[in-house]
C-alpha cells in the first residue's frame, strides 16, 4: 500500500501493477485529505489510512473495499489531521492534531485508539497544553503495553499505556 498525496494505492507485490485507488476523506475547503503525511499500518487482510481532515480508513487489503471509516463530527473550528496509523492485535492508533487557531500557530495534539475490527473509538487523549508550532508527524509507535507519539519541534515523546491510555 502506497500513499500518494491524497489517495493511498494498493499494489501487486510482484509486479507493481495497481489493483485498487482510495481517494481521502475531504480535509474541508482543501479538497481530499493528505495521506502522505504518515505509513499505513497494515494486518493480513487490512490497510488502515490515516489522513488530514481527520479521518482514519479500514480498506480491505486485496480489493481496497472499505470495511469502516472513522470521520469525526464537524467539531473543529479550524483544521485538523491524523498522522499516520499503528495497529497491534485489534487495536489501531492515530495521532493527529487541531488547529486552535485560524493561522495553525496554536495546537492541540491528541492520540486515539479504535477497535480494528469495527471502527468503534475505544479512547482518546490529549497533550495537556496547547503548543505553537507544534505537529504530530510520525504514526504512533507501539512496544508492548505502551503507544508513544512524538512531537516534531519539541522533540517530546508522550507514552501511554495502549489499553487504558493512562499517561507513563
Amino acid at each position: 500500500v502506497l500513499p500518494a498525496t491524497t489517495e493511498a494505492l494498493g499494489l501487486d507485490a510482484s509486479s507493481g501493477q495497481v489493483l485498487w485507488r482510495f481517494r481521502a476523506p475531504s480535509d474541508g475547503e482543501r479538497g481530499p485529505g493528505s495521506v502522505n503525511a504518515g505509513t499505513p499500518a497494515l494486518t493480513d487482510s487490512r490497510a488502515f489510512i490515516a489522513a488530514f481532515g481527520p479521518s482514519l480508513t479500514a480498506l480491505d487489503l486485496r480489493t481496497g473495499a472499505v470495511a469502516w471509516q472513522w470521520v469525526p463530527p464537524d467539531t473543529f473550528s479550524f483544521r485538523a489531521g491524523a498522522s499516520g496509523a499503528a495497529v497491534s492485535g485489534d487495536t489501531v492508533y492515530i495521532a493527529g492534531w487541531t488547529w486552535l487557531d485560524a493561522d495553525g500557530l496554536t495546537t492541540q495534539q491528541w492520540l486515539m485508539a479504535f477497535s480494528a475490527s469495527t471502527g468503534q473509538q475505544l479512547w482518546q487523549v490529549a497533550q495537556a497544553e496547547p503548543a505553537q508550532f507544534v505537529a504530530v508527524v510520525a504514526p504512533p509507535v507501539i512496544v508492548g503495553r505502551t503507544v508513544a507519539l512524538t512531537l516534531n519541534v519539541r522533540r517530546q515523546v508522550f507514552v501511554f499505556d495502549r489499553f487504558t491510555a493512562e499517561p507513563l
